[in-house]
């Protein structure tokens, strides 16, 4: 029995798109899709063996960057951290009233269990203000 490079290379193909139902995740078919060009290629051309695997490295790759995109666009807003999932974002909109003064655009406040770090005009203690923005670990108000 002659097996031909379109045979091998279909039976490859066909083996990882089976493989890839028991297999988590959406990543064999990436790979078996190249392995039918290289079938198709095979069949209708006489190639070498290194063409084929010229072929087979080339196709995946591109298969694999068209994956990447494709995740990459249907997933952008999940990619991104939510603000909502940031330390200290439950602060943002709360009126609190300074137990401390802020002197020279800084000062600090105890809220839950930590101590942050306030950015802002300056103020004296017992001051309204509104936390508007969380800037890494520093919370910036606005004077109410």
């Amino acid at each position: 029995m002659d097996l031909s490079a379109a045979t091998l290379w279909a039976t490859l193909g066909i083996f990882l798109i089976i493989a890839e139902i028991f297999v988590p995740g959406v990543w064999v078919i990436w790979f078996a899709l190249p392995a039918l060009l290289v079938a198709l290629c095979s069949w209708l051309f006489e190639i070498s063996l290194l063409t084929q695997l010229v072929i087979f490295s080339v196709s995946s790759g591109i298969t694999l960057i068209l994956l990447f995109v494709f995740i990459k666009n249907k997933y952008k807003d999940k990619l991104e951290p939510d603000a909502t999932q940031l330390r200290g974002s439950e602060y943002i909109g709360k009126i609190i009233t300074l137990k401390s003064a802020i002197e020279d655009g800084t000062g600090s406040i105890k809220l839950g269990d930590t101590y942050w770090t306030l950015q802002g005009e300056n103020c004296p203690k017992g001051t309204k203000i509104k936390i508007i923005k969380l800037n890494s670990n520093m919370l910036e108000f606005e004077i109410i």
